[in-house]
């Protein structure tokens, strides 16, 4: 569903999750939305319709390029990262993948010790 104004979409799905996404008008230019939008999925779409995966070389020069256009996207808040983290461990403990729980504890408690709320 769209909000009133149309900048908002909320979907949902079978997984009982639901996501609202920020869909009001951007004004880069195409070419660095399609790129953001390759970098994005590790691909590019052929001449054909295809999905080609993109090699480590464009993705690196896609990164460089538009992580120094739009510094704001390529940055995660603490709060963020630590809301990302106990996701993580949940999702560990869950498949009883203590190793990966333990990760992200740890850097949660690092995160912490350097001052992430």
């Amino acid at each position: 569903a769209f909000s009133p104004d149309g900048k908002r979409l909320v979907t949902a799905s079978f997984d009982k999750t639901a996501r609202v996404w920020d869909v009001s008008a951007d004004d880069r230019p195409a070419t660095d939305l399609v790129g953001l939008g390759q970098l994005l999925s590790g691909h590019r779409v052929d001449e054909a319709g295809g999905l080609i995966p993109l090699t480590i070389d464009e993705l690196s020069d896609l990164w460089t390029r538009l992580r120094a256009a739009y510094p704001a996207d390529f940055t995660v808040t603490p709060p963020a990262a630590r809301v990302w983290r106990e996701s993580e461990i949940r999702e560990a403990m869950k498949e009883g993948n203590v190793a990966a729980a333990e990760f992200h504890y740890w850097w949660l408690v690092a995160e912490a010790a350097r001052g992430g709320k």
